[in-house]
């Protein structure tokens, strides 16, 4: 099995503007790596997702380029 070497990835925030320098195998997990710090990820189910798609949240397609629309809590 082949290793993959590391590279230097640049990895910038659009919206809050700091960058990183990330030593990773791949730019996935240089953004994987950076997103930890801010974001988490779980399963919900049908319940949540009526929910935040009344709240004006949208499903997005993660194989597809597009903007991020986020979703703020006016309660």
């Amino acid at each position: 099995m082949e290793h993959k070497k590391f590279r230097i990835y640049l990895v910038t925030d659009k919206v809050n503007g700091p960058s990183f320098l990330v030593k990773a195998r791949s730019k996935a997990e240089s953004i994987r790596h950076v997103s930890r710090k801010n974001f988490s990820c779980r399963n919900i189910g049908a319940t949540e997702v009526i929910y935040f798609l009344e709240k004006g949240a949208r499903i997005e397609d993660a194989n597809v380029d597009c903007d991020i629309l986020l979703v703020a809590d006016s309660d």
